[in-house]
């Protein structure tokens, strides 16, 4: 079944949806609106077609209605009609969408993608270090990429350099659990608690703003 779960928190919902169909088998379970098919003819692959459906038919799984997907001129998608806040993501065999009342990011990564040639673009010299003596370094490596992407999804500030402006501190690194990223841009510097798992070999962080 492509629709892998939904999971409830005390602060969000998230739900995920293995792409396995082809864009043809998704097109008629997803109620889609004039501008959404317009953005579905842009889409210029089968399967970019098959992650844009795979979104809005997750969505509609998740909210038991039709909702439309709107974008901001910075790219960020937001609801009308439903009094929620949206992130989305998507690697070539996973969706996943995350709604809350507050800010909030998701970012999925393929396990098998290789980050080492841009490490030095995203993490600072300490997360470089730490992430090296963790269990597994590329795996640590892959968080700390899906974790600032959240966060900056969450921040909602376009110039955001990775590698100074969001820092994660060292932890012990498993294949799951919790953590902390740290936003750094503004004084003082906003904690993020951080959720992680591995879903269908993809790693998965999301955060929520915490309510001040």
């Amino acid at each position: 079944m492509p629709f892998l779960k939904k999971t409830v928190t005390s602060q969000a919902t998230l739900g995920f949806w293995e792409i396995t169909e082809p864009w043809t088998e998704l097109l008629p379970a997803v109620r889609l609106s004039g501008n959404d098919e317009l953005r579905l003819q842009q889409c210029k692959t089968g399967h970019r077609k098959a992650e844009f459906l795979a979104v809005r038919a997750l969505l509609q799984t998740l909210t038991g209605e039709p909702a439309e997907i709107y974008y901001l001129s910075d790219g960020r998608p937001f609801l009308k009609g439903i009094r929620k806040q949206i992130s989305i993501s998507h690697s070539r065999n996973l969706a996943a969408v995350i709604l809350s009342d507050l800010p909030s990011g998701i970012d999925v990564e393929d396990s098998e993608r290789s980050v080492a040639k841009i490490v030095p673009r995203f993490l600072s010299d300490a997360e470089q270090q730490w992430t090296l003596s963790a269990p597994n370094p590329h795996l640590a490596q892959l968080f700390c990429w899906c974790a600032k992407e959240a966060v900056f999804k969450l921040v909602r500030d376009t110039g955001v350099e990775f590698s100074q402006d969001i820092a994660i501190p060292p932890f012990n690194f498993q294949e799951s659990g919790a953590a902390a990223a740290l936003f750094c841009k503004n004084a003082p510097a906003q904690k993020i608690p951080l959720c992680y798992t591995m879903v269908q070999n993809n790693m998965v962080v999301w955060c929520v703003e915490i309510n001040k």
